[in-house]
C-alpha cells in the first residue's frame, strides 16, 4: 500500500528530530568538575605598582632585583654613612638627600689639582679648538646667565643634565676635575622606578635640585658602587 507522506508530516517529523538531538547533546558527563584554579592569576605584588616609570638613558651600575622596601632602607644607610641628611617625601620611594657644604682634605685637592693640570696640557696641543671654544664663550657674555648655564648644560651633558645619570658623562670624566677645598651645598632626589616591559627589576634614579652640577655628578657617580643593589627579588 502506497502512503504518501504531506509535507506537514515531514515538518513534524523534523522538527521531533531536531529536539531529540538537542536534548542528547544537553546533558553533559557527571564525572567532570570544574577547575576554578585554571583561572587563577600570577600574584602582583602591590609594592611594585607603587613605583613610576623610569624614563630616559639607563646606567647599568644603578639597577636592581631586590624587594623596594629592602632596597630602600639599606640606600638610606649607606647615604647617611657617606655623611648625608635623608628626608623622607610624600612619594614613599622617594628621598630628599642634602649633602652639607664643607671643606676636603688637602691631600684630596693637590692630588686633584695635578689631575686637572695634566688634562689642560693634553688640551692645549689642540690650538684650533681652544680659539673656537674662546669665541663661542665671547659670544656667551651677552646672554642671560641663568640661559647661559642651561646651554653649556646642554652641551656637555645632553638634556638630562639634571639627572645623575645623563648618558653622556661617565665616572672618569670626574675624576680629572679639580676639587675644590670649599664645596657648597647639594640637595637632590633620590627615587627607586621601575622599568616598563621589565617586571620586577628596579633602577635608582638621582635628580638635581640645587648645587653645583659637577659635583652633583660627581657625587653621584660615588654614591652608585656603594648602594647594595645586588640579589634577588624576593
Amino acid at each position: 500500500m502506497d502512503v504518501r507522506r504531506t509535507p506537514k508530516q515531514d515538518l513534524v517529523d523534523e522538527v521531533a528530530m531536531r529536539t531529540d538531538t538537542r536534548a542528547s547533546t544537553s546533558v553533559a558527563p557527571t564525572n567532570l568538575k570544574y577547575d576554578k584554579s585554571l583561572n587563577r592569576k600570577a600574584p602582583v605584588n602591590k609594592e611594585l605598582l607603587k613605583l613610576k616609570f623610569h624614563s630616559g638613558p639607563i646606567d647599568q651600575r644603578a639597577l636592581s632585583s631586590r624587594e623596594p622596601q629592602a632596597l630602600l632602607h639599606d640606600i638610606v644607610a649607606t647615604l647617611e654613612s657617606m655623611g648625608l641628611i635623608v628626608q623622607t617625601t610624600n612619594d614613599e620611594y622617594k628621598l630628599k638627600v642634602i649633602r652639607p657644604a664643607g671643606t676636603r682634605e688637602e691631600e684630596e685637592v693637590q692630588s686633584s689639582d695635578a689631575s686637572q693640570r695634566r688634562s689642560s696640557r693634553a688640551f692645549s696641543h689642540n690650538g684650533e679648538r681652544r680659539s673656537g671654544y674662546s669665541k663661542f664663550a665671547y659670544m656667551l657674555t651677552s646672554f642671560p646667565v641663568s640661559l647661559v648655564k642651561r646651554i653649556k648644560y646642554l652641551a656637555q651633558f645632553g638634556t638630562q643634565y639634571n639627572s645623575g645619570f645623563d648618558g653622556h658623562s661617565s665616572p672618569e670624566t670626574f675624576k680629572n676635575r679639580p676639587q675644590p677645598m670649599e664645596f657648597g651645598e647639594i640637595r637632590f632626589h633620590l627615587m627607586l622606578h621601575r622599568i616598563k616591559n621589565l617586571e620586577g627589576l628596579l633602577i635608582v634614579d638621582v635628580k638635581r635640585l640645587r648645587g653645583d652640577i659637577w659635583q652633583f655628578k660627581a657625587l653621584y657617580h660615588e654614591i652608585v658602587p656603594k648602594l647594595s643593589l645586588r640579589g634577588e627579588y624576593v
